[in-house]
């Protein structure tokens, strides 16, 4: 986004130009922009400028520096050099720009924009690659943060209380992925833990087919298979990115406790 003004008002101008060029940005225009999904590259001046500016100097000084950046990367004609530093002056606004708006401190909020940056944007683009980034199989760091989020509900819950102790259990295949959620009466070496097992991945193929759904003649929907046993509950997905993100995470440990919750209400009627 290019913002023009007078000389006098440069700071400002770089500034709100810093803002809008920002991840909190992007984030917010794909949620209330009317032409996502229409026509990707247009935003409308009038949902643009609903946006709250904050004016901090500190933004307006690391605009100046990305700039000088983009000028040398130009100058020397050092692509390689540069990309990595102008990516890391980038990150730096974006934390600065979070801290300006509070968001610095909410893992839930970073979760959500994160996720509109990396997979809802990227999905709402023409394909360009055989194989877009998010549903690329997600690395074993990516597949602990969607963990995490459980082990951060669960975990304190369960941390030695009536003998008791939280583990999580994650089993991969080339299609599909679970993770088991159990409770264990001794505290375990690596509360998250990849498994190896070839009988469940086998299992996992089978479970993985019957997910499948026919919408009609030639339109098929995918679902997660959700589950729960005496001491654990269990998750099954495509091994896909998408899938298996923190914000993600958060949606199905809603769904969870959603369940967990029902079944104890009625448990609860029953005994009365």
């Amino acid at each position: 986004i290019t913002i023009k003004g007078k000389e006098k008002d440069t700071d400002i101008l770089k500034n709100i130009c810093g803002v809008l060029n920002s991840k909190l940005f992007t984030y917010y225009i794909f949620s209330i922009g009317s032409s996502v999904g229409v026509e990707r590259k247009q935003v409308h001046d009038k949902e643009r400028l609903t946006f709250p500016v904050v004016i901090d100097s500190r933004i307006s000084e690391k605009v100046d520096e990305i700039q000088e950046a983009y000028i040398k990367q130009k100058e020397e004609n050092s692509i390689i050099e540069y990309d990595e530093k102008i990516k890391q002056l980038e990150k730096e606004l974006d934390d600065l720009i979070f801290n300006c708006y509070d968001i610095s401190e909410s893992e839930i909020e970073k979760n959500l924009i994160d996720y509109t940056i990396n997979i809802s944007i990227p999905i709402s683009k023409p394909k360009e690659q055989p194989l877009p980034s998010f549903a690329a199989p997600p690395n074993k760091n990516e597949l602990e943060d969607y963990a995490k989020i459980f082990m951060k509900h669960f975990g304190y819950r369960f941390n030695g209380k009536d003998n008791k102790f939280f583990k999580i259990e994650i089993y991969e295949s080339k299609y599909f992925i679970a993770m088991n959620f159990k409770t264990v009466s001794q505290k375990p070496i690596k509360p998250i833990k990849f498994c190896k097992d070839k009988k469940i991945e086998t299992i996992l193929k089978a479970l993985g087919d019957i997910s499948i759904k026919e919408v009609s003649r030639d339109l098929y929907i995918q679902k997660d298979i959700k589950g729960f046993e005496k001491d654990s509950f269990y998750v099954i997905k495509p091994n896909e990115r998408k899938n298996w993100h923190p914000a993600v995470a958060r949606l199905d440990l809603n769904e969870f406790m959603d369940a967990i919750m029902r079944a104890g209400k009625e448990q609860l009627m029953e005994s009365k």
